[in-house]
């Protein structure tokens, strides 16, 4: 999976599932499952994620695999994390840490650390992230996990970004960027997170830098997914970045470009999920002037895009685009339902 071929590496490991159970082997069958587990997390596919983390840590548990359950447990935080299921998130990284700490392992401490670093920093609690990134940063040494000793680097990056420390953001944000043969996810993080730091420092043209280099890590990422149905899941992990490039272009006057991107992502994704190969097939007006659909379709276009903290709304008719700022996606939940009651 070094080479990110995540979609390939899940028929791999269903197979090996297979023999694995066939033969007995229950060791096996718990790493088979925890490595589908994050075969699909990286694909963005959560539920499925969920799933075969849930699966691979009671397997784990029965063959009497400490320290891969723990292992299990924090990766399973980290999944209901990314679908805001923040008290089951915490539940499962609060027992990946206390059995880590009963065993005395360092590398499944950490793991469980950061696992509760980003669950805080989602919730905002802010002293409670810097406390258990500290913890986790203390117990890595020279020779420590690579994609560990990542993760907790760039969640200092984020704590200093939200606590406004934006020099200090930059900095790791930077030293994160610079390692070589960083993971595409790790490095679109990094590239997001410096372009949001630029952007708050008012430093324009580096943020637009760093959000186009972003946007071409994500999509280089993408092109590696082979199979259509997992393109379609993918740019779930990727979405709050381009929320975020989409609030920069805003912020700058300029919602004609907002679309333009906001109608890239959403159109590739529609495009995939319809079986389309055809080169070009992923926008329907990305490379073209959207007034020009609206005239031929003789109708006025609404496009939506809703963000946790902002969300935007474009009509577009046959002579004009305008754009209308709208609240984040809880107010917009909280009228929907208001509505049909």
């Amino acid at each position: 999976m070094r080479q990110e071929h995540y979609d390939e590496a899940t028929e791999h490991y269903r197979a090996s599932l297979e023999l694995a159970r066939s033969a007995g082997r229950n060791a096996m069958v718990s790493t088979t499952l925890g490595n589908l587990g994050w075969s699909y997390y990286s694909l963005g596919d959560y539920e499925r994620a969920k799933d075969y983390y849930q699966q691979a840590e009671q397997s784990a548990l029965h063959a009497g695999q400490k320290a891969d359950r723990i292992t299990w447990l924090s990766s399973l935080a980290y999944t209901l994390n990314q679908t805001h299921d923040y008290p089951q998130a915490q539940d499962a990284a609060n027992e990946a840490l206390k059995l880590a700490r009963e065993l005395g392992d360092s590398f499944t401490t950490v793991q469980s650390l950061n696992a509760l670093t980003e669950i805080a920093l989602e919730i905002n609690r802010l002293d409670l992230a810097d406390k258990f990134n500290r913890e986790a940063a203390a117990l890595e040494g020279g020779a420590f996990d690579h994609d560990e000793v990542v993760t907790t680097e760039l969640d200092a990056a984020r704590l200093a970004e939200r606590r406004a420390r934006l020099e200090e953001a930059e900095k790791l944000s930077l030293k994160v960027r610079a390692i070589p043969n960083l993971p595409s996810q790790s490095l679109w993080e990094a590239e997001a997170l410096l372009a949001n730091v630029y952007r708050e420092e008012k430093r324009t043209a580096d943020a637009e830098r760093e959000f186009r280099m972003c946007l071409h890590t994500v999509k280089q990422a993408r092109n590696s997914v082979q199979r259509e149905e997992s393109r379609v899941s993918f740019l779930s992990d990727a979405i709050s970045f381009y929320g975020d490039y989409i609030d920069f272009l805003i912020s700058q006057g300029r919602p004609v470009d907002a679309l333009q991107i906001a109608e890239t992502s959403r159109a590739q994704t529609l495009a995939e999920g319809l079986g389309s190969t055809r080169k070009g097939a992923a926008g329907t007006f990305a490379s073209d002037d959207p007034r020009k659909l609206s005239k031929r379709l003789n109708t006025t276009l609404l496009f939506y895009w809703l963000g946790r903290e902002h969300s935007h709304l474009w009509v577009i008719t046959r002579d004009k685009i305008s754009y209308f700022p709208l609240g984040g996606s809880d107010e917009i939940d909280r009228a929907i339902k208001s509505y049909r009651e």
